[in-house]
């Protein structure tokens, strides 16, 4: 019996990690009413000289994404290339590997904040990395937030995103 809940808890936790633990989610997001989804696509990416891995990663999933939704994406520089999107890196943090594996529950988080500018998706998205094996590759946060931003470039549909209602302040009768 004993040897048998030992397999048990080393197998719980070798499963556990190999579970990785990342996503991408819209923080805000416009878009235009009627968007159709181009079949060609000038992208810019910004802040490819302040995170040059973060933008390497973001551009070569951009493109594969794009690619397997059958949309041809082309990477045009953001001053002189008449872009059809900016994509621009506001933040990234890769977070600790070491502590995402060591500790876990949260400790060593990486993040990637982009801001999106086209020709009908406006919005701030962000990726995320909570763990993963051995830690987790802080890559997985910027390549979740590709697949979101080409989901959305391909389908005009922003998956999770709720746009909150404003509060309607009650009137008052007198």
């Amino acid at each position: 019996m004993d040897r048998w809940l030992g397999r048990g808890l080393v197998g719980s936790m070798l499963a556990g990690a190999t579970i990785g633990c990342s996503g991408a989610n819209w923080v805000d997001v416009e878009v235009e009413s009627g968007y159709q989804p181009p079949k060609v696509v000038k992208v810019a990416i910004i802040g490819a000289r302040r995170w040059p891995e973060a933008a390497k990663v973001l551009q070569a999933e951009l493109l594969d994404e794009l690619e397997s939704e059958g949309i041809r994406a082309v990477v045009v520089a953001d001053s002189t290339g008449n872009p059809d999107v900016d994509i621009e890196i506001v933040k990234w943090d890769p977070g600790s590997r070491g502590l995402r594996y060591v500790v876990s529950f949260g400790a060593g988080k990486g993040e990637i904040v982009v801001q999106v500018n086209s020709l009908g998706i406006d919005g701030t998205a962000r990726g995320w990395i909570g763990g993963g094996p051995f830690g987790g590759d802080g890559d997985s946060a910027v390549t979740s937030v590709a697949e979101l931003i080409a989901d959305t470039i391909a389908t005009g549909k922003t998956p999770g995103y709720r746009r909150e209602k404003p509060v309607e302040e009650p009137v008052e009768k007198y």
